[in-house]
């Protein structure tokens, strides 16, 4: 309350009370995530199939034949990660296996029943064929898989190989296995906003953007 500032770069994520006090601003705002694309905020974003499409190239070059996608939840971002991963595997005719969405666990009393995610996540990983390349959300949702791995007894490279995004140097390196991540050039991601908030500051009147960063 009370603060005056005469530009927003901002990742309003699912916080409505946010999404309101930002539209209410009346301020040149760039947003940082496709999350709220139905705000219509001039938008950078990274280039999120691009992503999924390395992160496929990487485990193909290995020689897996065995896929599988973890995602966070069902939002447009997880859509598009996806995406990436799922074409890039069509084309060499490879299907893709799909854990459920973090958001879409079993619940106990209306919040994240852990217990019971850490059993589905556990039983689905001992059934899928090996080796298994692994492609997680995030490092977070990676380090998770590698976490299950440990408690399921299978080997990480050996029987399932895991990826993450990110690039989480602390993350990848603290795990009892070091985890392999697709860099998402999020320091590009803060300047190409920079960049947008001052052409919008400066009074240049622009339709709705949404840049992609590599």
């Amino acid at each position: 309350l009370g603060w005056r500032g005469d530009g927003i770069i901002s990742h309003i994520g699912y916080r409505d009370d946010l999404a309101d006090f930002i539209l209410k601003s009346n301020l040149p705002v760039v947003e940082i995530s496709m999350v709220r694309s139905d705000l219509g905020l001039p938008c950078v974003e990274g280039d999120n199939e691009m992503i999924g499409r390395l992160a496929a190239e990487h485990f193909l070059e290995r020689g897996f034949r065995n896929f599988v996608w973890a995602p966070l939840m069902d939002d447009v971002v997880n859509a598009e990660r996806s995406r990436g991963f799922f074409n890039r595997l069509a084309k060499e005719r490879l299907p893709c296996n799909v854990l459920p969405a973090a958001d879409s666990y079993g619940k106990a009393g209306g919040t994240l029943d852990w217990a019971v995610r850490r059993r589905i996540l556990v039983d689905e990983l001992q059934r899928l064929p090996k080796p298994l390349a692994a492609f997680g959300y995030n490092d977070c949702v990676a380090a998770d898989l590698i976490d299950a791995c440990n408690t399921a007894g299978l080997m990480v490279p050996e029987a399932v190989a895991v990826m993450g995004v990110d690039n989480d140097v602390m993350l990848c390196e603290s795990l009892h296995v070091p985890l392999s991540s697709v860099c998402h050039n999020l320091e590009g991601m803060a300047y190409q906003s920079a960049a947008l908030l001052d052409r919008l500051m400066a009074g240049k009147s622009l339709p709705r953007v949404i840049e992609r960063v590599p």
